[in-house]
């Protein structure tokens, strides 16, 4: 799957912020890593916050090299955020995956959820599946609710709060759940708490990002979300406060990657 553009940006928009995106990665960014069969590269572009002038994450694209290396053809174009590692135990390789990118069946802790590849290229290894590896993970969401508390979200569904007598005790603020398996686009949906929000401004080539990226206390501990205050009704969006996110998780394999899949700028 290409960028999440309902995150951030307008659909009248997202041409341009396409276009910016790879012109400014292809003119200013540098190679990154190479497929083990030498047919893909990835080039890296990092994100800039203009008023802190602090690394926040990355823009890639992924490129098919077609018998020569000045010879490029994209074949996707992606976003990460910076994040701690965390090991990852893959186990069922989905449908909807690619040569540019797979998607996953991740476990984390006993959680199951859906990941996106952004660098799958970066391990040279053939098959991924029921392996454990350490990656960067972020998430760019599509669907937002904010609700004060657990027990507010819980209400909805009329759950009565817990105890043991036979009543129904609802979702915990780590709720987390793989949704659409068997799709072209699968994704997680997820509960988590409010633990920071930080607006971030970048200037490409032409085009300006901003956006904000919500750290949030999930299943995987501290994720950061990334959402725009101009497609979302954040207003009540506050440290605390529990959200509901359906949301892409990209996992960025070169935090942990194959050493030879390194790309050398001198060979």
């Amino acid at each position: 799957m290409p960028i999440r553009y309902e995150s951030y940006a307008k659909e009248e928009d997202q041409a341009r912020i396409l276009n910016d995106i790879v012109v400014t990665t292809l003119t200013k960014g540098f190679p990154a890593f190479i497929s083990k069969d030498q047919k893909f590269l990835l080039i890296a572009y990092p994100l800039e916050n203009q008023s802190t002038k602090t690394i926040f994450g990355e823009a890639y694209i992924l490129n098919k090299l077609n018998d020569e290396i000045t010879n490029l053809e994209i074949q996707d174009v992606d976003l990460v955020i910076k994040n701690r590692a965390k090991e990852i135990h893959l186990s069922d390789r989905l449908i909807a995956s690619s040569d540019a990118n797979e998607h996953y069946i991740a476990e984390y802790d006993s959680a199951e959820f859906v990941i996106e590849t952004v660098n799958r290229h970066a391990i040279w290894e053939d098959n991924l599946e029921n392996k454990d590896y350490k990656v960067g993970l972020s998430a760019f969401a599509f669907q937002i609710g904010v609700y004060d508390n657990i027990e507010a979200y819980n209400s909805q569904y009329d759950f009565n709060g817990g105890d043991f007598a036979g009543r129904i005790v609802g979702f915990s603020e780590k709720f987390v759940m793989p949704k659409d398996e068997e799709s072209d686009t699968p994704y997680t949906y997820f509960l988590g708490t409010v633990v920071d929000v930080k607006d971030v401004k970048v200037k490409l080539t032409e085009v300006i990002l901003d956006f904000s990226i919500i750290l949030v206390d999930s299943f995987l501990g501290k994720l950061p979300v990334v959402a725009s205050k101009k497609i979302f009704n954040l207003r009540n969006l506050e440290k605390g406060k529990l959200l509901a996110v359906s949301a892409d998780i990209k996992a960025y394999f070169g935090v942990d990657p194959t050493e030879k899949a390194i790309f050398d700028q001198k060979s």
